[in-house]
């Protein structure tokens, strides 16, 4: 899974500079034509501090009103569910539930998922004071954004992030999340299907 991932990197090396504004545009207003989302997914975890790398996999699970879930197959039973009001997650057996009250870094994390399966790429730029670059091949429209030099950031704070849709159908396939910390977090969908009946079960926060 991890060539999957690099090959995504490699394609969109060889680019050509289009209308930025407009094709921003136009990923938002397609996608919100999704009601409803799934998708098979890897998540590759690297810890600069401790210098160790981790390889996950599950489904991830989204709709129009807000709700995203994770259900890993591996390592089995762990899971991230977000709604408005909640933010779960259960890692190696141990479950916790994040507030949304204020911020924090689970509502930067919240709003940086939530935002870019929207689409929403100056959202995701305003949310993390950053810039957008943007570059395309024939396969992906590829976005860069990078923190604003000069603004006092935590070591949570998002620095960089990497952004693909599809072309054909606008759709998230990649995202890759790097914090001041040096941890980054890449997240490679495979086979989307959008809107089709999803089961209550995939949000319940209870589970």
């Amino acid at each position: 899974m991890k060539r999957y991932i690099t090959f995504i990197m490699l394609l969109c090396s060889f680019f050509t500079f289009g209308q930025t504004e407009q094709i921003i545009e136009q990923i938002k207003i397609k996608n919100e034509e999704i009601k409803t989302f799934s998708s098979k997914f890897t998540e590759l975890q690297y810890k600069k501090t401790t210098k160790q790398d981790m390889e996950l996999a599950g489904k991830m699970y989204f709709d129009a009103a807000g709700r995203l879930s994770m259900i890993y197959s591996d390592p089995e039973g762990d899971f991230v569910i977000i709604d408005k009001e909640n933010f779960v997650t259960k890692r190696n057996g141990k479950k916790n539930h994040f507030k949304l009250d204020k911020p924090n870094s689970a509502t930067e994390l919240k709003a940086n998922l939530m935002n870019s399966m929207h689409g929403d790429i100056k959202a995701v730029a305003e949310a993390n004071n950053a810039e957008i670059r943007y570059k395309e091949d024939k396969q992906y429209y590829c976005f860069t954004l990078t923190r604003k030099p000069g603004n006092k950031t935590k070591k949570h704070d998002v620095q960089r992030m990497e952004l693909r849709y599809d072309k054909r159908t606008f759709i998230l396939v990649y995202m890759n999340i790097e914090d001041g910390m040096g941890t980054i977090t890449t997240y490679a969908l495979q086979h989307p299907q959008v809107n089709a009946n999803l089961p209550e079960s995939v949000f319940n926060t209870k589970r």
